[in-house]
């Protein structure tokens, strides 16, 4: 009598739950200090708020005889279908692996669930989580995104409480309720029904697995060893819809419920689905029983019995497809999901390596294929043609089989170094507007975006969050924009309300409490009811989003809104930064004249930072809180004295300073502050100048043949962009340790005065 079942994840887009200290309410404050977790002491440092323990990201039972629910197992992620063989063993399917989180697993998952343990989402972090111990899966599904959803144990059983017997019997059309029954009076309810044999007798006990995504069914051999399940995944079917679930008749014929649209969620509640019957009609067809690689040249494909030698004609030119992605039959796949991971197995690459031979060994149930040497530690994919049993008539069938090459050894075996992934030209390439133009279209009344969503910790909570958008590609999110009805989120699907009283409203409906409803509308306005006001509530067939959205905009602007929604700011911490800078070495050595002045060094390098008030918007050449957070990060470089100044550096600073770094737009580089800066590094002193530093207004090519390089309004183009910086001399005293590609969201200029 015990229920099992699973919660998802707290928020799979910030997995650790992090949030600055400044942002704590009071109720999290408390949490922290109960948890004997530190609250940093700097408002704008992070914390995180996860709890390995809790509820969310679990699976949870409901024991029957102390009615009290109990955390069962921890660390899932979208827990999706439950079911327990018949050794008793409970099992899970987790949707997506750890997708956008570094360390983890990206595969969809198939999970034995044992009481206790942690099942790795989100993945152990030095910082978050340094002491989270993880369960392996029993089996990843890839490549990535494949959405893993309902699946049965091949295991023929009897009905469970059959008629007479505890048996229920569903309720009359007149008792039915608003929650529904069957529609037929008079039927019995088993508590579990019969189940037959789906598939050859050896095939019992496999679990048969969904994948949702790209329209999959897999058979999974398991195995139960005194350390756990080892499991193996083979392809059996791919289909052209969504597919969910499946179960077994008593007959032993496949059922696969299946939903229309596209990845990832399809039509909504009100669109099409379908149910497709899947038969074991020939007993004698020959079925593949394991592929492998047993030399690097040669695989083995056992059968389990005897194929027709005809196979080694109808396979003379036969080729075996290899790469990161490659599975089988890939040829079939027309569901892809809308990610730019996906776009990129797309465009890796793919290679082809011939068949040297074919021969039948073990009686004709092993069929050895030869062929050159295997060339990578990769997936392999082969396609057979004209399968069927010993001395049978016709053609035969085709099989697709795959193996998995990335963990072999083999004495004598040099295999080249994996593929990096390639990127389609044209396809996979994110746009590159300006970003700070996008952002001000979305979060302003044209378009009104942050009206419904939030995006990095800003904009309302109503409809889905986009923080996650800078792992889709482009044509996804372009058609999610364009046809917002197309594919229907189920966590955000629209409701029509009509409530007792005859008001009529439409919106995202969710609980407050226990006694309350909120509808929130597509413009933000939100309705506060009772349950017991709702006189009927039906789900909405299209989208709150309303149709049209860029019409009012140029091609410059949807590429500007693209480039903000796709791309997310590369994130900076301090421990990076502290990496990155060391410890500083200052080391002076002055090209001065006889005579010039030279800073006191018995006292500590002093480093002094200029800047100015903000002269642009939000976010943008805040010259005060650089200052603040760069003076109270390099102040904890231990013998080294931190200034500021406003402006200009003061006299003083000039002649006792080793560094100084510029970082404000400066509208007066006069001839006595080039004389200053002569003077400060003719005597040894050095210049660091940041960004709009680098302006001159009038003459930029006497700050050019200070700095090497400046801009001038008139003539300098800008835009807010995302871009790579690469550091070219990596050996320079000012570039050295840097890594040698840098990724930024700035705002570069070009073109430059100078050399």
């Amino acid at each position: 009598g015990n229920l099992y079942f699973g919660l998802l994840t707290a928020n799979y887009a910030n997995a650790y739950r992090l949030k600055k200290v400044k942002e704590l309410t009071a109720d999290e404050r408390e949490w922290l200090v109960k948890a004997n977790r530190a609250i940093p002491v700097d408002p704008e440092a992070e914390v995180s708020l996860y709890d390995v323990n809790g509820q969310r990201g679990s699976v949870q039972k409901w024991n029957a005889k102390t009615r009290q629910l109990e955390t069962f197992a921890t660390g899932v992620r979208v827990p999706y279908n439950f079911a327990f063989n018949k050794a008793g063993d409970l099992f899970m399917t987790d949707q997506e692996g750890e997708t956008w989180m570094p360390n983890g697993n990206p595969l969809d998952e198939l999970n034995h669930i044992v009481p206790g343990r942690n099942y790795g989402f989100p993945p152990r972090h030095e910082k978050w989580l340094p002491d989270l111990v993880s369960e392996p899966p029993v089996v990843g599904f890839g490549p990535q995104h494949q959405s893993t959803c309902g699946f049965v144990f091949n295991e023929p059983r009897k009905e469970i409480n059959p008629v007479g017997r505890g048996s229920r019997r569903a309720p009359s059309k007149e008792g039915q309720g608003a929650a529904g029954a069957l529609p037929y009076q008079g039927v019995v309810l088993p508590a579990l029904p019969a189940q037959g044999l789906f598939g050859p007798k050896w095939w019992e006990g496999d679990a048969i697995v969904t994948g949702e995504s790209r329209g999959k069914l897999w058979r999974v051999r398991l195995v139960k060893t005194a350390h756990g399940y080892v499991g193996t995944e083979f392809l059996i079917a791919r289909l052209s819809m969504l597919t969910t679930d499946v179960a077994i008749s008593p007959k032993g014929d496949l059922y696969v419920s299946c939903h229309s649209g596209v990845p990832d969620w399809g039509t909504g509640p009100n669109g099409e689905g379908k149910i497709f019957r899947i038969r074991y009609t020939d007993p004698e067809a020959p079925q593949p029983v394991e592929v492998a690689a047993v030399s690097p040249t040669e695989v083995r494909v056992q059968f389990d019995r005897p194929i027709d030698e005809s196979v080694q004609q109808a396979n003379a030119n036969g080729q075996i497809e290899f790469g990161r992605s490659v599975r089988a039959a890939d040829r079939l796949e027309v569901l892809k999901p809308p990610y730019e991971v996906v776009s990129r197995q797309e465009a890796g690459a793919r290679g082809r390596m011939g068949v040297t031979g074919w021969r039948l060994t073990e009686g004709g149930r092993s069929l050895i294929v030869e062929t050159s040497p295997h060339p990578r530690r990769t997936h392999y994919a082969l396609g057979i043609e004209g399968i069927k049993s010993a001395g049978a008539a016709g053609k035969g069938h085709r099989i697709d089989v795959d193996y998995d090459l990335t963990s072999a050894e083999f004495t004598g075996w040099k295999p080249e170094l994996e593929e990096v992934f390639g990127l389609a030209a044209g396809n996979t390439d994110k746009p590159r507007g300006d970003y700070e133009t996008g952002r001000e279209l979305f979060f302003g009344e044209q378009l009104k975006c942050a009206t419904c969503h939030r995006i990095r910790g800003e904009g309302a909570g109503h409809g889905p969050d986009l923080s996650n958008l800078a792992a889709r590609d482009v044509a996804s999110l372009l058609r999610d924009i364009k046809q917002p009805s197309a594919t229907i989120n189920p966590d955000y699907v629209g409701y029509n309300v009509r409530l007792r009283n005859g008001d009529e409203h439409s919106g995202f409906v969710r609980h407050e409490g226990s006694d309350r409803l909120k509808i929130t509308s597509a413009t933000g306005q939100e309705t506060t009811v009772a349950p017991t006001d709702v006189a009927e509530m039906r789900p909405g067939g299209v989208s709150l989003m309303p149709e049209g959205l860029l019409d009012g905009l140029n091609e410059a602007q949807v590429n500007d809104l693209l480039t903000f929604l796709l791309h997310e700011p590369p994130k900076r911490d301090r421990a990076e930064a502290r990496r990155l800078i060391g410890a500083p070495s200052f080391r002076l050595t002055s090209a001065a004249a006889d005579g010039a002045s030279k800073p006191n060094r018995s006292s500590a390098p002093r480093v002094v930072l200029v800047a100015s008030e903000q002269d642009h918007g939000k976010d943008q050449h805040d010259y005060p809180a650089w200052q603040k957070s760069w003076h109270q990060l390099l102040a904890q470089t231990e013998g080294v004295v931190i200034e500021d100044a406003w402006l200009w550096p003061s006299v003083e600073q000039f002649a006792s300073a080793d560094a100084i770094v510029l970082y404000f737009w400066n509208h007066d580089w006069s001839e006595a502050r080039y004389a200053q800066l002569d003077a400060f590094q003719a005597r040894g002193g050095g210049i660091v100048v940041l960004h709009s530093a680098t302006i001159e207004d009038k003459a930029p090519e006497k700050l050019a043949e200070r700095i090497g390089l400046a801009a001038q309004p008139a003539t300098v183009k800008y835009r807010h962009m995302p871009f790579d910086l690469r550091v070219v001399d990596r050996d320079h005293a000012i570039t050295a340790g840097l890594p040698e590609q840098i990724r930024f969201l700035d705002e570069p200029y070009w073109p430059m005065v100078g050399d």
